[in-house]
């Protein structure tokens, strides 16, 4: 009765929706925020740079990240990750819900009237795309006359339940132990 109750409460877990939110602004430096919704649970975790640093938390309460780490294995688990890229879309693709994106991307170039073209015609052609036209997807392209540089400020809603993502990595692990052993040494 024991096992059939906890059993119950996993699986209940596992098809339970996340919903993580988004928000991303670039300009002169990078400021982000992902909060995780999860049965009752909200979890933020802050990211934004200074000097050309990295750091996670907020501004009161930041460690910085140390970006050096992006070698060896990490860099092996990174190139497997890219080349097996179709299989974690074929796994995700009708899976992961994006319920809204909002984007606002602000151009800047030498000449206004370029700026002005450029942004124009971008937002033409994205105007087009099916999740444009059915509201889910908001994307405004503006030309930017008075700051030095461009700017983009993204927010972005999505839901994925955990059994999905526990799925997918059960999968990515197999096809890593039946790549060739020469295979990842081969990319260092």
């Amino acid at each position: 009765m024991l096992i059939a109750a906890a059993a119950l409460l996993l699986a209940g877990l596992l098809l339970l929706p996340m919903k993580i939110q988004t928000d991303a602004a670039v300009s002169s430096g990078f400021q982000g925020r992902a909060t995780l919704h999860y049965a009752g649970l909200h979890k933020t975790l802050h990211l934004f740079s200074r000097d050309g640093q990295l750091f996670l938390g907020d501004k009161h309460r930041a460690r910085p990240l140390k970006t050096d780490r992006f070698s060896g294995k990490r860099k092996q688990l990174f190139c497997f990750l890219c080349r097996n890229l179709p299989l974690l879309r074929y796994n995700l693709q009708r899976r992961v819900r994006v319920h809204r994106l909002d984007a606002l991307l602000l151009l800047r170039t030498q000449d206004a009237a370029r700026s002005a073209l450029l942004s124009g015609t971008l937002q033409g052609a994205l105007s087009g795309l099916p999740e444009v036209q059915q509201g889910r997807m908001h994307i405004r392209i503006m030309p930017e006359f008075f700051r030095p540089r461009s700017s983009c400020r993204i927010r972005c809603i999505i839901s994925v339940r955990p059994g999905t993502l526990l799925l997918t990595a059960i999968r990515l692990l197999f096809a890593y132990l039946q790549q060739q052993p020469g295979e990842s040494e081969a990319l260092s």
